[in-house]
């Protein structure tokens, strides 16, 4: 069973397309492998296509990379949320989930968050 990092690297280079058959068509996540491929401005389109045509067949999906890319190394760092510096410490003390906490993050202060930090400091 491939996971992903081969599959990814056997679109962008060794070209193996009988990688994915009818067996382990499973291990191949469609949404990732275009998101992986969204990144690149010679692959987006190629992403964009199988966005569009997201009922197309796991395996034909993987033919279409296969065939479609020329074989070139490929390696971006996944996208992550930026932390918020202080969106845990107000989520805490009122007791709120993390969405709202941002949204009140907009309405303190510097000095209301000095006061938060403050009272839930149990010290120790």
């Amino acid at each position: 069973m491939p996971n992903l990092n081969e599959i990814l690297k056997s679109l962008n280079q060794t070209k193996n397309e009988d990688l994915i058959d009818d067996f382990n068509a499973n291990d191949y996540v469609p949404f990732i492998i275009n998101r992986a491929f969204s990144f690149y401005p010679d692959t987006v389109m190629f992403a964009n296509d199988l966005n569009r045509f997201s009922n197309i067949d796991k395996t034909m999906q993987y033919k279409y990379y296969c065939s479609g890319l020329k074989k070139k190394s490929r390696f971006s760092p996944w996208l992550k949320a930026s932390k918020i510096e202080n969106l845990e410490l107000i989520s805490d003390y009122y007791q709120v989930s993390r969405r709202e906490a941002k949204e009140l993050l907009n309405f303190l202060t510097t000095d209301d968050i000095e006061k938060i930090n403050k009272a839930l400091n149990k010290g120790g």
